[in-house]
């Protein structure tokens, strides 16, 4: 894919997302509504598509398939193409054409159970999410408009509980905060109002590390990448992300410096009581950091959580710069 619609070298990612799902998923997807997909042919588009959305968002490899699409707002390749299918079956039943009805009777009764049928396959898509079988749409068939909204109603609520239940189960995302993610609407982190390139990388160093994918040498250890997950600047405790975000001495002046008008900012917005009620506890300050919309019920205020997240991408990206610039001094 070309730099224009890289994360560090051309456009934000929300914007080179709405531009691959304009032109490059209809042109990928184009007939593949009347063809019998197996699952390996399902497999490889869905490969091609989670490496263009990790692509845009300038993730590794390694993230987990949930963030993929959560951070971003996406779906599988799987739902974009059910999607085709369901309105291609609406085209076949509400065809006047004797030779299109007999058609559609035909398969029902010969290839009905036939895996490379169209209609065997939409018989299970239409099970796999809770749709009205074949039957009962040819003797109430909704208007195109009404079965389009209920279509995309009913797979985009199985997909995304699907990738909040996948999420859940992920241990490096254990600070992303999926309760208000939607389909079609992005994460926060990818909120960038002032969207030059230095503000994009800061939104892609601060989407690692809510994607659990921001190595730090407890991980390289994991893989063997590091003989020891001690922090290689302080070199008193293991360098996990609570030890980067809030506790490394050698990062103290940077936080300090960057976390106070976190503090101010909250404070001013809820009140000094609430700050040290909730934000007593280590735990939640890291999930303020990471992801701020664990806190929407006290910053309820949509205008307050953009502000906040702007400074925690702030802070967790001059973190980054201090602490690389002090590993190159030491290799140095």
């Amino acid at each position: 894919m070309g730099s224009g619609v890289h994360g560090t070298n051309g456009l934000d990612p929300v914007t080179s997302y709405k531009i691959y799902n304009t032109y490059v998923l209809p042109r990928l997807l184009y007939g593949l509504e009347a063809i019998p997909l197996n699952k390996t042919n399902i497999t490889q588009l869905e490969s091609f598509h989670r490496k263009n959305l990790r692509h845009l968002q300038s993730l590794p490899q390694r993230t987990a398939i949930a963030a993929i699409y959560l951070l971003i707002g996406g779906l599988p390749i799987e739902d974009e193409l059910h999607k085709k299918q369901l309105s291609f079956l609406h085209n076949f039943l509400s065809s006047n054409v004797q030779r299109v009805k007999a058609i559609i009777i035909r398969q029902m009764s010969v290839n009905y159970d036939n895996p490379n049928s169209f209609f065997s396959t939409i018989r299970e898509i239409l099970l796999k999410y809770g749709l009205p079988p074949i039957h009962l749409l040819q003797e109430s068939l909704l208007s195109k408009m009404k079965w389009k909204s209920l279509v995309t109603k009913q797979l985009n609520t199985y997909w995304l509980n699907t990738l909040k239940d996948d999420a859940e189960s992920k241990s490096t995302l254990r600070y992303m905060e999926t309760k208000h993610l939607l389909i079609d609407k992005n994460h926060p982190v990818w909120n960038i109002f002032d969207k030059t390139t230095a503000e994009v990388r800061k939104a892609i160093i601060k989407t690692r590390i809510v994607s659990g994918t921001f190595r730090l040498n407890s991980d390289r250890a994991k893989f063997n990448q590091s003989p020891s997950p001690i922090c290689q600047l302080c070199n008193l405790f293991e360098e996990n992300i609570s030890h980067f975000l809030l506790d490394c001495p050698l990062l103290s002046k940077t936080r300090i410096t960057y976390f106070e008008s976190i503090k101010d900012y909250v404070t001013q917005h809820t009140t000094e009581e609430v700050w040290h009620s909730v934000f007593q506890y280590k735990l939640n300050i890291i999930r303020l950091i990471i992801d701020c919309s664990h806190f929407s019920q006290i910053l309820t205020n949509k205008n307050i959580m953009n502000t906040i997240e702007a400074k925690t991408r702030e802070v967790c990206y001059k973190l980054y710069i201090k602490r690389l610039k002090l590993l190159e001094a030491m290799d140095g």
